[in-house]
């Protein structure tokens, strides 16, 4: 039997390469037909259908195309500006609110509030004309602050809403009166966002554009009809509690604490509700109620929250920051309680504890 040839080492490695190639191209054919599916696995999802807002900008006295205004769009860092026939365009804006902030040379600020949408309509953006006084012309007129006047009604029966509370962009706060009737006086001319509110009622932004002659601003607020049922019910539990204490109890509504022209609850309870305070002896910091010749040191409660010293912590409560104040037995128990707490119970109701219990455990100033 002939032996075997043995291979020399350029054979090896000539037989060698030839398996390695053959290896891989039937690993190319394996891998190749995966590719296309991987990578199709691999694509970003979708994301939300965006959409453009565009419009035109306008003289509001002429109607006139206002070219350069710049329309900024608030929060969202983006913004555009109106060509020569006033149209913009901010594309890839998410739908949803948004603020718009249009300014130009020569017109004042304008804050408009859009709904950007799939399919919406273009806007109508209408500037105030503003006297700029130019260097080297001698201006002998000035834009004169005008007053902001109007009513807040109730939109399901028409009738004005007491005591609403308004606010103005530049966070100048003020209320209606007894009849939902309100006036600010000295507002310099300008767009800005009116926010109403009153418990029982959905706050409400009002666009409001003040000028030398304006119509009133009719502020409508949309009523709720589980609060205001609630708030009644908790009337009538505080009502119940004054009526079954053994002593004489006085109540004060929001109305009283509205109308009252004194700083501080503190000063409200010494000259409208005529209570006498004095130091209490051996006490150089905290107050006593004068009782029949006797000095007594209340006891005062915040929102059902007992209070230590707290006759000499009033003075930090505006009034009208409470919904009802209850004085009884002659200045024994002090009990407020503010527009947030009567909400809170009037949409959560909880039993209220009786007025004659004293504070366990806490001690006097």
């Amino acid at each position: 039997m002939e032996p075997r040839p043995v291979p020399t080492r350029p054979d090896l490695q000539r037989r060698l390469g030839s398996v390695a190639v053959s290896g891989l191209v039937c690993l190319a054919f394996v891998l190749l037909p995966s590719l296309p599916s991987r990578a199709r696995a691999q694509e970003p999802a979708a994301g939300p259908v965006q959409t453009d807002l565009s419009g035109v900008v306008l003289d509001a006295t002429s109607g006139t195309p206002v070219l350069s205004a710049t329309v900024t769009l608030v929060d969202g860092a983006r913004r555009a500006l109106s060509d020569s026939v006033g149209a913009f365009r901010i594309p890839g804006v998410a739908p949803g609110p948004w603020l718009l902030e249009v300014q130009a040379l020569g017109y004042e600020r304008l804050l408009l509030p859009v709904t950007a949408a799939a399919a919406m309509e273009a806007l109508e953006v209408h500037l105030q004309p503003s006297p700029i006084a130019l260097e080297g012309i001698d201006v002998t007129g000035r834009v004169r602050d005008a007053a902001l006047s109007g009513v807040v009604l109730d939109e399901a029966t028409g009738e004005g809403i007491p005591f609403a509370a308004l606010w103005l962009r530049d966070e100048r706060r003020f209320a209606s009166d007894e009849r939902g009737a309100f006036r600010l006086p000295s507002v310099p001319p300008g767009s800005y966002l009116l926010l109403a509110q009153r418990m029982g009622y959905e706050g409400l932004y009002v666009h409001v554009n003040v000028r030398a002659e304006m119509e009133p601003v009719v502020v409508r607020l949309r009523p709720d009809p589980v609060v205001l049922e609630g708030i009644t019910v908790v009337s009538q539990r505080f009502r119940g509690r004054r009526n079954a204490y053994p002593r004489i109890v006085r109540a004060f509504d929001e109305n009283r604490l509205r109308r009252t022209g004194l700083p501080d609850l503190f000063s409200f309870l010494q000259y409208e509700a005529f209570l006498g305070f004095s130091i209490c002896d051996g006490n150089r910091n905290g107050l006593c109620v004068l009782r029949r010749g006797y000095k007594l040191q209340p006891r005062v409660y915040v929102d059902e929250q007992y209070l230590i010293c707290g006759l000499d912590m009033l003075n930090a409560y505006h009034p009208s920051q409470f919904y009802l104040v209850e004085v009884y037995g002659g200045g024994l128990q002090i009990r407020a309680y503010t527009h947030e707490y009567v909400e809170r119970q009037a949409r959560r109701p909880r039993m209220i504890e009786p007025a004659d219990l004293p504070p366990p455990g806490l001690p006097a100033c």
